[in-house]
C-alpha cells in the first residue's frame, strides 16, 4: 500500500527502517489479522483478531511504544472480514457510500403488558424510505421473504405505540430501529359481544 503524499511503499519504509537509512520514521506499523484458533467455522468472524506488527528504527526505545501498539489493538473493533473477503467486496464495490448498507437482522419478541417489540435495521428503514430499494428488497432484507411484519401487526390490530433507535455497537455499521406495537381498538375490527 502507498502512502498518497510521498509514494513510499509500507515495505519500503520497512526496509529504510530496518537498513538504518536516515529517516525520521520511529516505527512502521502493521496491523494484520490472525485466527485466534486453528480449528473455525470458514465464514465465522468471531475467530478473527488483530495481530500487531510494529517495526522500529535501530537505537529507538521500543519496549513502551510497542505495549502502547498492543493495547490499542484491544481496543479496535473485532475484524469483520479476512483480507481477500474485504479485497472481493471492494472490487464488487461493497463500501460505496451509495450503495446497499449492511445491514443488522431483525427480530420480533413479545414485550411487557401485551406490547410486541420489532427491531429492525435503521439503515434499511431509511434507504427503503428514501426510494434506494423497492418494497420487495425491503422485504426480502427484512424479513428473509416471509410476511411483513409490519402488515400483519396491522391486520391484527396493532398499531405502533412507541419507537426508538438502539445503537448497534461500535464495530456495527447500523443501528436498530424498535418498534412497539400495542393492540388499538381503532385498527381492529368490531367484536360482538
Amino acid at each position: 500500500m502507498s502512502s498518497p503524499q510521498s509514494g513510499v511503499t509500507n515495505s519500503a519504509a520497512i526496509r529504510c527502517l530496518r537498513s538504518g537509512f536516515p529517516t525520521s520514521l520511529d516505527c512502521v506499523c502493521v496491523f494484520s489479522l490472525h485466527r485466534k484458533n486453528k480449528i473455525s467455522l470458514p465464514f465465522s468472524n468471531k475467530a478473527l483478531a488483530w495481530s500487531v506488527m510494529p517495526v522500529f528504527r535501530p537505537g529507538v526505545n521500543a519496549s513502551d511504544m510497542e505495549m502502547k501498539l498492543l493495547a490499542l489493538a484491544t481496543e479496535l473493533p473485532a475484524p469483520r472480514f479476512e483480507g481477500y473477503q474485504a479485497r472481493t467486496i471492494q472490487q464488487q464495490g461493497g463500501y460505496q457510500p451509495q450503495g446497499h448498507g449492511w445491514y443488522l437482522g431483525t427480530r420480533m419478541e413479545p414485550s411487557h403488558e401485551g406490547q410486541v417489540t420489532l427491531t429492525i435495521s435503521s439503515r434499511l428503514v431509511q434507504e427503503y424510505l428514501a426510494g434506494r430499494i423497492t418494497k420487495e428488497e425491503f422485504e426480502h432484507f427484512a424479513f428473509n421473504d416471509s410476511p411483513n411484519l409490519f402488515e400483519l401487526r396491522l391486520r391484527m390490530g396493532w398499531t405502533i405505540n412507541h419507537a426508538s433507535v438502539e445503537s448497534g455497537g461500535l464495530g456495527e455499521d447500523d443501528d436498530h430501529l424498535v418498534f412497539e406495537f400495542m393492540s388499538d381498538p381503532a385498527a381492529s375490527p368490531f367484536k360482538a359481544l
